[in-house]
């Protein structure tokens, strides 16, 4: 029974987390080139078989229904030409996706969804350490900028605040605000400016003298916190001009957006996106299929469309439109909307409020980056987000 304990609530997913980390990615599990995670599905497959309620959520019909779509949309990418492991690639994270949304969603009762949200914590914790534990002794460094999978934050933020694990997410929240500022990401610290909102929120729930004083301090420990390491921050931004171009001069440039309506290059490509989407609209009615997402960062060709500067990697929307058409797209999207209106059902409004910023919050990510569809941590931890999402009046009910 201790073993069990231990192996489902710390073991399972620290190796899951390790195998799908930019440890494994780079290094572990890295054959010339390439990266292999299989090994992480046949541990799966061991862990899941033990329960075997969980291995049933991944072999409805949905999950079945999903596999075969991803098989017509990898068949549909070979017809345009890609590359067969650019193609097995995305499949593989559209169907991890799908994997992690079942497998909070279809929770039974209440123990269940206990024992999988705090899987899901513990997963998520342990993504976040081995992507922290990656760029500090530079396992890899193959950008200036520093990617971390910043849609998990709601996953670790939601659980450990269901558990009451206060110093967790306080402690959470002081780390990765600083992995985001070394990120040289603006995205990265605006999530992380969402994540704050939502915490502050909590103060309000019922004013109490104890409940006021609790976030007070913890306010006062985080500011604190920020202006001990301000000037560290600075001085890492100061240390080479391209720190500084991502760290400092991009919050100006979108200060200067802001004030004046004057857009860098770089967002000039960002918004031609949706133009180049709108004027071919036709020709994307229909899907591309997979293997698009590894193609090169400055410049993206279709088979029937005229080239576009920019990578199909920055929106998620452009790679699900060029992907799976703009029907399959709408689709996706009404599905996201619906998610979170059911959600918002039956809330207070400070309930509202908070489900309100995850949603924003979730927008904004995907709209900056389309790493869910290329990057399996970020893929899993959409899908454990959009689970707890599905199952939120569960998680607000349930008791630990």
């Amino acid at each position: 029974m201790h073993f069990n304990y231990y192996f489902n609530k710390l073991v399972a997913p620290f190796v899951l987390a390790l195998i799908f980390s930019p440890i494994a990615v780079f290094k572990l599990l890295n054959f010339g080139g390439s990266y292999f995670p299989e090994i992480g599905l046949v541990f799966m497959v061991f862990f899941f078989s033990i329960k075997k309620k969980t291995m049933n959520d991944f072999t409805e019909s949905r999950a079945l229904l999903c596999l075969m779509l991803i098989i017509v949309l990898g068949v549909i990418g070979l017809l345009f030409g890609n590359n067969i492991l650019h193609i097995y690639s995305e499949g593989r994270c559209i169907l991890a996706l799908v994997l992690s949304y079942l497998y909070i969603s279809n929770a039974k009762n209440e123990s269940e969804y206990i024992e999988k949200l705090e899987f899901s914590l513990y997963f998520t914790l342990f993504i976040f350490a081995f992507y922290i534990i990656n760029y500090i002794f530079l396992l890899d460094t193959p950008s200036v900028k520093k990617y971390f999978p910043m849609i998990g934050i709601w996953v670790a933020l939601l659980a450990a605040k269901k558990f009451g694990y206060n110093n967790i997410l306080i402690g959470f929240l002081c780390i990765v605000s600083l992995a985001a500022a070394y990120s040289l990401y603006r995205s990265n610290i605006l999530i992380i400016v969402f994540a704050f909102l939502w915490f502050i929120s909590f103060i309000f729930d019922s004013i109490t003298i104890k409940r006021l004083a609790t976030g007070l301090v913890s306010i006062v420990v985080i500011i604190m916190a920020g202006i001990i390491l301000l000037p560290s921050i600075l001085d890492y931004y100061n240390s080479s001009e391209s720190h500084m171009i991502h760290g400092l001069s991009k919050w100006l440039d979108l200060a200067n957006f802001i004030r004046h309506r004057e857009m860098t290059d770089v967002e000039s490509v960002r918004l031609s996106y949706y133009s180049y989407i709108l004027n071919n609209y036709l020709i994307l009615f229909s899907p591309s299929g997979f293997g698009y997402y590894k193609l090169a960062d400055i410049e993206f060709c279709h088979a029937f469309i005229e080239c576009i500067d920019g990578s199909i990697r920055d929106n998620s929307l452009f790679y699900l439109v060029i992907t799976i058409g703009s029907v399959g797209t709408l689709f996706i999207l009404s599905f996201i909307c619906k998610l979170f209106f059911n959600a918002s059902q039956k809330l207070v409004l400070i309930e509202k409020l908070r489900l309100l910023v995850i949603f924003v919050s979730f927008l904004f990510f995907v709209n900056i980056t389309a790493a869910t569809f290329g990057e399996l941590s970020t893929a899993i931890l959409t899908g454990l987000l959009m689970g707890i999402i599905k199952s939120y009046h569960t998680f607000l009910r349930v008791k630990v």
